[in-house]
Parts: C-alpha cells; sequence; structure tokens
C-alpha cells in the first residue's frame, strides 16, 4: 500500500509538472496561429475602423514565430471616401521578457507613410478621431521610426483665394520615449515641392509642453499659416484657437 501511494503521487506529480509546462507551450501555439489564421488582421481591421470612424482594409499581417510583427498594406479611407491615410508596412520588433515584464515594445517602424488632410468649404476635415481613454498598464513603445513618406494637406478655395495644397515629401523621422518619466525627443525631415527642406526636432514632456528647433529655408503655407525658421524676434502664430510662440527658433504650444 505505501508503494502505491508512492506511485500515484508520482504520477499526480508528474503529470502537474507537465501541465505547468505544455501551458505556455498551449499559449504561443494559440497565439501564432491566432496572427497566421487571420484573426489578428480582423482584430486590427476593426480597431482601426473605430479610432478613425471610417473604413479600413490591410493587406497581411504575419510574425516571424512571435519575434515580431508585420502589418502590411494598411488603407484607411476618409469621410471624402477618398484615401487619406496609407502604409506600405508596419514592423513591430520586441524583447519578450520587457514585452511580458513591463509592457515594452522596442520599436515601431512605419515604411511609406502617405496621409493627406483634406478640409472641405464647410470647414469639416477627412479624418476624425474617436476620443479614446489611454488604458492603465498598456504598452509603452520606446521608439518610432517613419521611412520615405509623405504628407499633404489641402484646403478649398475661399473668398478671394484659390485651393491651396501644402505636400512634404521624402519624410524621415524618430520618436524616442526611453522612460516614462523622462523627456520624449522627436526628429522630423521633409522636404517641400520648392525643394526646400526641414528638420524638426525637440523634445515633449513629461510635462505638459512641446519645444522644438527648426532648421530650413524660410516657407510659407497658405492662410492663414505662415512659418519662419531661425527667427530672431519673438513672434506669435495663432491657427484654430490654438496658442503657438516662437523665440530663437523655438517653438512653444
Amino acid at each position: 500500500p505505501v508503494k502505491r501511494r508512492r506511485r500515484v503521487g508520482t504520477f499526480w506529480a508528474l503529470l502537474a509538472l507537465s501541465l505547468l509546462l505544455a501551458l505556455p507551450l498551449l499559449g504561443y501555439a494559440g497565439a501564432l496561429l491566432y496572427v497566421r489564421w487571420g484573426f489578428l488582421n480582423s482584430t486590427l481591421v476593426d480597431s482601426f475602423s473605430k479610432v478613425f470612424n471610417t473604413s479600413a482594409q490591410i493587406g497581411s499581417v504575419s510574425t516571424d514565430w512571435l519575434n515580431n510583427l508585420r502589418i502590411e498594406k494598411v488603407a484607411i479611407t476618409g469621410s471624402d471616401t477618398k484615401d487619406a491615410i496609407n502604409l506600405g508596412k508596419i514592423t513591430v520588433d520586441w524583447d519578450t521578457a520587457p514585452l511580458l515584464r513591463d509592457g515594452r515594445i522596442r520599436s515601431v517602424t512605419v515604411e511609406q507613410p502617405s496621409v493627406t488632410l483634406r478640409r472641405d468649404n464647410s470647414g469639416e476635415w477627412n479624418l476624425k478621431l474617436s476620443p479614446t481613454k489611454k488604458p492603465k498598464g498598456g504598452y509603452r513603445i520606446e521608439q518610432i521610426l517613419l521611412r520615405e513618406g509623405d504628407f499633404a494637406l489641402e484646403l478649398p478655395a475661399a473668398e478671394g483665394q484659390d485651393a491651396a495644397t501644402v505636400r512634404l515629401q521624402a519624410l524621415s523621422g524618430t520618436f524616442s520615449s526611453p522612460s516614462p518619466l523622462s523627456p520624449e525627443s522627436f526628429s522630423l525631415y521633409g522636404v517641400f515641392d520648392s525643394l526646400e527642406d526641414v528638420t524638426i526636432s525637440g523634445t515633449s514632456g513629461p510635462d505638459a509642453f512641446i519645444e522644438t528647433n527648426i532648421v530650413g529655408t524660410r516657407v510659407r503655407l497658405p492662410r492663414p499659416i505662415y512659418w519662419t525658421s531661425c527667427l530672431r524676434e519673438r513672434q506669435h502664430l495663432r491657427h484654430s484657437n490654438v496658442p503657438l510662440s516662437f523665440q530663437d527658433s523655438k517653438l512653444r504650444i
């Protein structure tokens, strides 16, 4: 009877150990199949549609054994049924331990992003973001990289003024957030249709402010916006009821 009880105890101990070892493997296999069978694709499409209040499409979602995530050919339609956002490819890279422990994502690389903002004659924009609450304990992206993008701002014709378009090409940039308590840094480079280039870099937070350094040649934007780099005298710019001030090429909001 004693030997039998020992055998039974050993059996249940081995069974419990097997289950403890199998659960992580089952979770890994389930997550891998969730990506490869297209369930994550549908989830992301629904998320994009809710955020932008419009339709969205994603070409494909893939992963290298859950070491990263690739989202290709993202297309978001504006309220005017024209293309508003197109992203060639998004690559999300992480280290497993920091991701599970702290929710840290090492980097997100966005290749060939194309964004077009259009305002109609009634003053409505083609993109409208839905208000979202930041979840507690969410993920934190340490670095965002933009490569080979373009941005366009299209304004309608108004009384005495023609329709106007401002376009930035060859956009590249970085956004870094090393820790929740340190300032976040950003840098953005682009070229206007006039072949004049501009570089904007700066920091934000941890308090509610943004400070930038702007380097480039003089650039005039359509009404009622204007901007000049390398400003020596304090100037104020007001657009859409957001007060901005320049001083020694630094911008504060």
